[in-house]
């Protein structure tokens, strides 16, 4: 079975992130916003996840839903 783990309190490292970032969603501006603000390209940061850069190119655009193991992956790099 794949229980859901309680979502993890995610530190403000900045206003912005906090507010791209509603409770249980992951908005593609904030996907972005991380990315840029770790200091990596699209490609690094799929690379990174295990994605390829298509599909973190069409999360970032809002064409394919995050799944939650990419956004955990993300708010990881975002910790760093």
């Amino acid at each position: 079975m794949n229980a859901k783990l309680p979502q993890q309190t995610i530190p403000a490292h900045c206003s912005k992130c906090q507010a791209l970032l509603p409770a249980g969603e992951t908005n593609p501006d904030w996907v972005r916003h991380v990315r840029i603000n770790a200091g990596v390209s699209l490609r690094e940061m799929a690379k990174r996840i295990g994605i390829s850069a298509a599909y973190m190119c069409d999360i970032e655009n809002g064409r394919r839903k995050c799944p939650d193991r990419v956004r955990d992956e993300i708010r990881q790099l975002w910790r760093k």
